[in-house]
């Protein structure tokens, strides 16, 4: 799956997570050039995803082994 254009498919605009690090990163969507550079940026590749879109705060469950990173999603 192209997780950077399923969330600009979706009208997200940025995303929000804590690196591995626990640095808080703020991502513009528009500025990450493809899923690689995204993954590059999160210091990870997640093995799998679960998508949260009725939340009130919509996010993305990235599963990497047994940790979990939380991609928190806006629209504006």
């Amino acid at each position: 799956m192209d997780l950077l254009q399923f969330m600009k498919n979706e009208g997200y605009t940025s995303a929000k997570f804590s690196s591995m690090t626990g640095e808080d990163v703020q991502l513009v969507l528009n500025d990450v050039a493809s899923t690689e550079d995204l993954y590059q940026m999160m210091e990870v590749i997640p093995t799998s995803l679960t998508y949260y879109p009725y939340e009130r705060v919509p996010y993305i469950d990235c599963f990497i082994d047994e940790n979990v990173m939380k991609l928190r999603l806006s629209k504006a």
